[in-house]
Formats: C-alpha cells, sequence, structure tokens
C-alpha cells in the first residue's frame, strides 16, 4: 500500500513536472517569436464583430503591432461589403505592415466611389512602396479627391517611371496639388 502511494506521489509530481515544462516551453516559443498568437487571435475576432468601435480599434492595434499575421485577414475587410470605418482602419494597418503582396489588393480600392477609402488606399500604398502600385497611381491622378495623396503615394515610392505624370502636374491651379508634385518630383530626384 505504501508503495503504491509513493508510486500515484511521484507519478503526480512527474505530471505536474510535465505541465509547467510545457508551459514554460510555450512561454518562452511565443516570446521568442515576438507576437503572442492568442492576442492576435483575439484582435482578429474582434475586428471581424459586429461592434464598429471594437472592430476599428482591433484593427488598429493589429497595425500598431505590425502583427503579418493578420495581413489576409485583414484584406477581406477591405471589401466593399464590411463597415466604412473598419475598411478605412484596415487599410491604414495593411499600409503600416508594409506587405507587398497587398499592394494588389490596395490598386482596386483606388478607385472606390468612397473619396477617403480611395485617398487611404493611396497613403497606404505610398507606405507599401512597392513599384506594383506606380502605374495605377498615375492613373488615379485623374480623380480630383485622390490627387494629393497618390501624388504623395508615388513620391514615396520613388520609381522614376512616375515622372512624366507628376511633371504635368507640378504647374497645377490648384497649389496644394503643384506643392505635392513638386515635392514628389524632389523625392523622385528630378528636383521639382
Amino acid at each position: 500500500m505504501r508503495r503504491m502511494r509513493s508510486l500515484t506521489v511521484q507519478g503526480s509530481s512527474v505530471t505536474r513536472s510535465l505541465v509547467i515544462g510545457s508551459v514554460v516551453f510555450l512561454c518562452l516559443l511565443v516570446a521568442w517569436k515576438g507576437v503572442s498568437w492568442w492576442k492576435q487571435r483575439t484582435l482578429l475576432s474582434k475586428a471581424e464583430g459586429k461592434n464598429v468601435v471594437v472592430a476599428t480599434e482591433a484593427v488598429r492595434t493589429i497595425a500598431y503591432k505590425k502583427y503579418g499575421g493578420a495581413v489576409s485577414r485583414l484584406e477581406q475587410l477591405v471589401g466593399k461589403d464590411t463597415d466604412r470605418q473598419v475598411r478605412l482602419a484596415a487599410i491604414e494597418a495593411l499600409g503600416a505592415i508594409g506587405r507587398t503582396e497587398s499592394a494588389s489588393v490596395l490598386v482596386p480600392v483606388l478607385e472606390d466611389p468612397d473619396r477617403d477609402v480611395a485617398s487611404q488606399a493611396a497613403v497606404a500604398l505610398g507606405r507599401i512602396g512597392s513599384a506594383v502600385a506606380t502605374e495605377p497611381l498615375c492613373k488615379a491622378l485623374a480623380a480630383k479627391p485622390v490627387q494629393l495623396t497618390a501624388l504623395w503615394a508615388l513620391g514615396e515610392i520613388g520609381d522614376f517611371s512616375a515622372y512624366e505624370t507628376v511633371r504635368r502636374f507640378r504647374d497645377d491651379p490648384d497649389p496644394y496639388v503643384s506643392y505635392n508634385a513638386v515635392q514628389a518630383l524632389k523625392k523622385l530626384g528630378a528636383g521639382g
């Protein structure tokens, strides 16, 4: 009987050691990765929730923390069936995270009828800095509401192939447009 009791006590201490070791290992793994996956998962579930304020803040937190694993979900939130505020936050988050692959999702948004959404997409494309966005941003310059952000984005991307298009806006009658064109030309290395 005594032997049985000592085995049980030993067995439970072995089990307890295994559990503690597993927890310590998981904590070290999470610390090593730099991102806690359960926080990321919680934020993603809140970003897809019905409360717009909570969803928007969750998306902004994802952007601030630069959770790269959230990119595919953020790209889904950019879709037109999502609330406007959540879309804006998701676009901003994609720009902050800066993955080149996100440019293909943001380029069509430049033609969105909501000018704020289209402008936010231009800013995000500028932050991402992918030359893939140069041609669509040059085309977006035709739409007055997106001109300022598109010029800024072209300057940030720095693709010299946009030079001629941007140069045409240097003498625009709108002083804000001409100023942004000159700034973009400086960033393109053309002086202005």
